[in-house]
């Protein structure tokens, strides 16, 4: 019997309990030569999870504590747990760890630590810098250790690999995009029809981060308004970085009252609607190791304005415009052209619902299991 733990301990929020939700939702693992899957996790999570006849869910009182608990749990309980249960293999989707008594497969998820000059922007030898760094160190330790590593895009497995050291077996398996994303094509309303009553409505969607530029969007879209375009801008997400969320109200209190609505964080499942009531997306990140935010905006029909940056080009292709630098004036100039050209952002849509299509739960569950499979049974590790 071939039997899989999985290590959901950091699975907390956002996009790593989105894909493990999916995965486990979306296939049989049986059909793969997975007999059984035992999940360990926090409360928050497993309570999200719906049974399943293979699907065994075990709590621990060590993961409703703090960091260093939850670090002796996955260093020492969780491996004889895993033994004793009869795990052949352990998968650790977070990428956070490396088991010594057992063989598993680890995801690369965080691409920030391998990217210095991205990195420096939360401070060179500040707090999260120091933080980031170390989790390379213990991130490439893991996928050094690992029987088989997952990634998520090519770009992140060669920029992990240009970091040297023989790193273990690997596969590319990219997310999905979840169904209530894929929303009806929409109209696009005509540039005459924006007005100050009926402005554009620009969205981002994003955590509030160095990384992440909000504060320059914000600006661009002060400039626009200078120009006399009638736009306003809805923020979704968390704030991460104070400093960054200081930076984002200054720029908020230099723009006209009422051109910046900052909706805070929003539970995954109400994204589709502020992305159906928006005219254009703006996706401002540098820093992407997958983008689900952004595959998820291409997925709704919203034209779309990003970085022209890596994975981002690559992802949406000819489905959206881009802004090359990162500055308020490279952004105030792409979005201008995206509003004024209604048939642009037509096509742009269209396109980029298309390019998201390639996107499923599915396909990626049944890759997932499949390798976990591969690798269960293969001491050397598996590669494709």
């Amino acid at each position: 019997m071939t039997v899989v733990g999985i290590d959901g301990s950091s699975l907390i929020s956002g996009g790593a309990r989105t894909h493990i939700q999916e995965i486990l939702r979306q296939v049989d693992p049986r059909e793969a030569g997975i007999d059984r899957v035992i999940l360990w996790g926090q409360k928050q999570l497993l309570k999200t999870l719906e049974p399943r006849p293979w699907l065994s869910l075990q709590q621990s009182r060590w993961l409703e504590k703090g960091l260093l608990p939850r670090t002796f749990w996955k260093s020492w309980i969780l491996p004889w747990e895993a033994w004793r249960r009869g795990c052949r293999l352990i998968y650790i989707p977070a990428g956070d760890g490396s088991q010594r008594f057992l063989p598993y497969v680890a995801m690369s998820r965080n691409i920030l630590p391998f990217m210095p000059k991205e990195l420096d922007r939360y401070g060179r030898f500040s707090k999260e810098w120091l933080k980031l760094s170390l989790l390379r160190y213990t991130q490439l330790r893991s996928f050094r250790n690992a029987r088989g590593t997952i990634y998520l895009t090519e770009q992140a497995r060669k920029t992990i690999a240009g970091w040297g050291g023989k790193l273990s077996p690997s596969t590319v398996i990219p997310h999905g995009v979840s169904r209530q994303f894929c929303l009806a094509a929409r109209s696009h309303r005509k540039f005459s029809q924006f007005s100050r009553e009926a402005p554009a409505r620009i969205l981002n969607i994003g955590p509030i981060e160095p990384a992440k530029h909000q504060w320059l969007l914000v600006a661009a879209v002060q400039k626009l308004r200078q120009r006399g375009i009638p736009v306003c801008l809805d923020l979704v997400g968390p704030t991460i970085h104070p400093l960054m969320q200081q930076r984002l109200q200054q720029a908020i209190a230099s723009a006209d009252p009422g051109a910046v609505t900052c909706h805070g964080p929003v539970p995954h499942s109400d994204l589709p609607s502020y992305l159906k009531d928006c005219d254009l997306f703006c996706f401002t990140s540098s820093c992407e190791n997958f983008p689900n935010t952004l595959v998820e905006g291409m997925a709704s029909g919203a034209p779309v304005v990003a970085w022209r940056g890596s994975p981002m080009q690559e992802i949406l292709a000819d489905g959206g415009d881009y802004f090359s630098d990162l500055e308020s004036d490279s952004m105030s100039l792409a979005l201008e052209n995206m509003l004024r050209d209604q048939s642009r952002r037509a096509t742009a849509s269209q396109r980029a619902q298309q390019l998201a299509s390639q996107y499923h739960w599915a396909t990626c569950a049944r890759a997932t299991f499949e390798y976990l499979a591969l690798c269960a049974k293969d001491p050397k590790g598996a590669r494709s």
